[in-house]
Parts: C-alpha cells; structure tokens; sequence
C-alpha cells in the first residue's frame, strides 16, 4: 500500500512553533488508554477464542504502534520545547529586562506607536491628505486645479 501525502508548509511551520498543549499530551495519552482498554486487548481475547486471522492482528498492531509513536513522538516535542525555553528562551528575556538601553527603546517604540495611533485615529488628523503641494509659482489657480503635474504614467 503506498500513501502519498501533501504537506501544507504553512500548516508545518504552524505545528512546529507552536507550543505545546497539556490539553493535548492528556488527549493523546487517554487515546491509547482508550484503544488499549477497548479495542486491543478484547480483541486479542476474542481472537484467542476464535482463532482469528493473522491480518486482524498485524492491522491491530501497526494502528497500536502509529498510536504509541505518536504520543511518543509529541511527549518529546513537549519535553524539547520545555528545554528550549528553559535554555535559551527564559535567559534571553532576563537580559533583555535587565538591559536598561532595550527597556528605554522599547518605552520609546510603545510612545512612537502610541502617538502614531492617536494621529490616525484623529477624524480632523493628518490621514492621507497631502500636506504640501509644490507650487511652479506661475499660476496659483492652475496648480491648485490641477491634479498633479508628474508624468511618470
């Protein structure tokens, strides 16, 4: 059996830098919880019983292992994210809040942004209207009609 599968690279950087879930790690550990409670071991009994196909069990134990690898596979991620942060992530931002210089230029960023948004949001404000015009001089009445005098177009 051959499986093709697309991967949506938006979709895969998405799951790669995300953090995460408790909820998640607790989704995926009942899941096998589950699959091994219901469907694994009664169907192993039953096929003790029964003398059951050998494809009913290898197909049983290839969806037990794709389970058991990715619950695997996301407690590593998990365990990864958390030594990353620990390591890299929390260190840099004490010394960016230690940093005296990077806390007056974020204040500094945060005021420019701030004022910026009051002006915009100003209905009387600067918006989009032009503020200067240059004037030729020659006909004031004519400049001031005229859309524009640039013939780039």
């Amino acid at each position: 059996m051959v499986i093709i599968c697309q991967v949506d690279p938006d979709a895969l950087s998405a799951r790669h830098t995300a953090i995460p879930s408790q909820f998640e790690r607790n989704l995926l550990e009942r899941l096998v919880h589950i699959y091994d409670a219901q469907v694994y071991n009664p169907a192993l009994n039953w096929m003790s019983r029964c003398d059951g196909e050998g494809r009913v069990q290898e197909s049983l134990d290839a969806l037990y292992d794709v389970i058991m690898i990715v619950e695997e596979k996301y407690k590593q991620w998990w365990r990864d994210v958390r030594e990353l942060g620990d390591n890299h992530t929390k260190p840099t931002m004490r010394k960016i809040f230690a940093s005296p210089v990077v806390m007056q230029q974020l204040e500094h960023f945060e005021g420019m942004k701030e004022a910026a948004n009051r002006v915009g949001s100003k209905s009387e404000g600067y918006g989009l209207r032009m503020l200067s015009r240059p004037n030729c001089g020659a006909c004031e009445a004519e400049c001031d009609a005229a859309p524009s005098s640039d013939n780039t177009g």
